[in-house]
């Protein structure tokens, strides 16, 4: 198979652009699952629930950058299993999306019976034995809030994190499994036209350190850091 020269530098801002969001979206999931645990301990904890909310709407956002780059960058069949895989996930999230990135500028019509405002994050600890759901702000009249599937044979909860917006859900386990498994046919795709081959990876980090008054120039010290990226 002939291999694709990724030389332009669009092309490799597009790609980097997808490899790193694909990262962000691991680590906020992370962050997510840090504040569902610490919930499960405290449910009071305000600031607690607003990070995990954040964190949610976060991995909807990149996610669905993510996707609508894979599709822009050169080479990549738009045909192939995994691309048509994230057109779906694209396709799911982005009602949802559009609802919060219009929300401060053009406030949409909300279903008569719908979820909290800024949605509600539904998720289980005690293996699956308890089920908790949190919400930010006030719950006005036709606020819907839901909890997991319970199942009476096992008398557990279904192993999920939802995600319930307007009146649908995002079941986030379940969406970030399909990135990673699209991730992988990605990371396979530039492994096969050598791309980490030929372009060089480097993390780039500037460390600027002011002495004495800010208003002297001359007693600021920069100091530059270049290192290979992981």
């Amino acid at each position: 198979m002939k291999k694709l020269q990724i030389h332009n530098e669009v092309e490799i801002n597009k790609i980097d652009a997808a490899r790193y969001l694909h990262q962000i979206i691991e680590n906020t999931f992370e962050v997510l699952k840090k504040s569902l645990g610490e919930l499960s301990r405290n449910m009071q904890h305000e600031k607690t629930a607003v990070n995990a909310i954040s964190s949610a709407w976060q991995i909807i956002d990149n996610a669905y950058r993510y996707c609508g780059l894979i599709r822009q960058i050169r080479g990549i069949k738009h045909n192939c299993n995994w691309v048509r895989m994230l057109d779906t996930e694209r396709n799911k999230l982005s009602k949802f999306r559009n609802y919060i990135q219009h929300l401060n500028s053009d406030f949409p019509n909300i279903p008569a019976i719908h979820y909290p405002i800024l949605g509600a994050i539904s998720w289980t600890s005690n293996e699956n034995y308890t089920a908790h759901t949190i919400s930010i702000g006030a719950t006005p009249k036709g606020t819907r809030i839901d909890s997991l599937h319970y199942d009476a044979k096992t008398e557990k909860f279904s192993n999920s994190i939802n995600f319930d917006v307007l009146d649908g859900t995002i079941e986030i386990i379940e969406h970030i499994r399909i990135m990673n498994i699209c991730n992988d046919n990605f990371k396979t795709w530039l492994d096969d036209n050598e791309y980490t081959n030929e372009i060089e990876q480097s993390i780039f980090s500037a460390q600027i350190t002011l002495k004495g008054s800010k208003d002297i120039i001359s007693d600021t010290k920069i100091v530059w850091k270049l290192g290979k990226g992981e």
